[in-house]
């Protein structure tokens, strides 16, 4: 789906009105002129708070080598909040990023009545929201980069409209990511082959197929090296029929 036709789709199922049919141009045209990641991370923020109609928000970025999202970007929230979240695990499947990576979107209506979130209301609270969303910044080759989120201070639910154009921006930006990183010669050969080959994104992996599973984002491919199969609710081991716990953004056949 193209950034102007999903924000033409929210023109009146929005607060901002028309104001945010025209924003398309706007962060299109700010995005091909930022100059590194830092700039790119603060224009898909800024533009997923207008979108919802939202004050706080941040970005947080994979990073592979330690299997945790950390925060690189980040709007109207205290010091708190930061160190409190600053870095969390990716591979938390109860989490609100580990949802947000499984189903490629999460909403919290009230983080007062989700019993999940029990342990740090009290943060929330102080920070001032009660309802988020959090959708994964993925490039249309399927390579996935972080999430940005967005805060709401009483219990909200996005519209479908903007929850699609939100998709769509971060959409953008992760593919604004992998065109810097290959204009400065950041990503390697191999990396490149691996991303734009055969591998599907994770959400369509079928059931009774051995599969090979990897999660791929800007630091590359990173495969596992045994062959797994998809159940209910999670992956095994093909050999062992051991249940793992893993988050793979992609797959291909073994």
């Amino acid at each position: 789906m193209q950034l102007t036709d999903a924000f033409e789709r929210c023109k009146g199922q929005h607060p901002a009105g028309d104001n945010i049919v025209r924003a398309p141009m706007k962060f299109e045209t700010r995005m091909s002129n930022c100059v590194d990641r830092q700039s790119i991370l603060d224009c898909v923020l800024d533009g997923c708070l207008e979108l919802t109609d939202a004050s706080l928000g941040n970005v947080k970025l994979v990073d592979q080598r330690n299997g945790c999202l950390t925060i690189a970007a980040q709007r109207g929230f205290h010091r708190e909040f930061l160190d409190f979240f600053h870095r969390v695990n990716a591979d938390d499947s109860f989490s609100i990023c580990g949802q947000a990576l499984r189903e490629r979107r999460a909403v919290i209506n009230d983080v007062m009545l989700d019993e999940e979130l029990a342990p740090w209301r009290p943060v929330a609270e102080r920070a001032g929201f009660r309802s988020l969303q959090s959708t994964p910044i993925i490039s249309g080759s399927g390579a996935l980069f972080g999430i940005v989120s967005t805060h709401f201070p009483i219990p909200h639910q996005p519209t479908e409209r903007e929850i699609n154009a939100v998709r769509s921006l971060a959409n953008l930006a992760a593919n604004a990511i992998v065109s810097m990183r290959v204009r400065h010669d950041e990503v390697e050969d191999s990396d490149t082959r691996l991303i734009s080959s055969d591998w599907q994104p994770i959400s369509s992996a079928p059931f009774k197929r051995d599969l090979e599973l990897a999660v791929i984002n800007y630091d590359g491919v990173r495969a596992l090296v045994f062959p797994c199969r998809r159940i209910l609710g999670g992956w095994m081991k093909s050999e062992t029929k051991a249940r793992i716990n893993v988050q793979p953004t992609h797959w291909r056949d073994w």
